[in-house]
């Protein structure tokens, strides 16, 4: 008997290799990852707050921008008002530094100090005098 001949598959692979590899250079093909997108976490910006003013502030600045706006000046800082109709409405309070407001008010009078230490500044409106005053203590 004769021996049989070996049988060799290089050939058919070489011929699907050489057809697979001419496949993929004129198809592109997705590169496939193994891994998995991370997920990133993101944060929407900060949304700015909102203030309101209160009803009184409104009117007061109402007053102001309308009224006769009387501004007292001290050595604690200055001090404004306005007066309508024999009433009087604190405007405004800035203190210089150092100093601390405290207010007093009463029907038809308002007075605001100004105080650092033993030294005070003192602003008054008297609404029905249509008037303000100043006391430095």
């Amino acid at each position: 008997m004769a021996p049989k001949p070996a049988q060799t598959t290089a050939g058919p692979k070489a011929t699907q290799t050489a057809a697979a590899a001419k496949a993929t250079q004129s198809t592109p093909r997705p590169t496939q990852t193994t891994a998995s997108p991370k997920a990133t976490q993101t944060s929407a910006a900060p949304k700015p707050t909102q203030t309101t003013a209160s009803p009184k502030a409104t009117q007061t600045t109402q007053a102001a921008t309308s009224q006769n706006v009387r501004v007292v000046r001290v050595k604690g800082g200055t001090v404004s008002f306005t007066i309508q109709n024999g009433v009087c409405r604190l405007v405004s309070a800035a203190p210089n530094a150092g100093y601390q407001t405290k207010i007093a008010q009463n029907d038809g009078w308002i007075r605001v100090d100004l105080v650092q230490g033993d030294h005070g500044s003192a602003a008054f409106c008297i609404g029905h005098e249509n008037r303000t005053d100043s006391w430095e203590y």
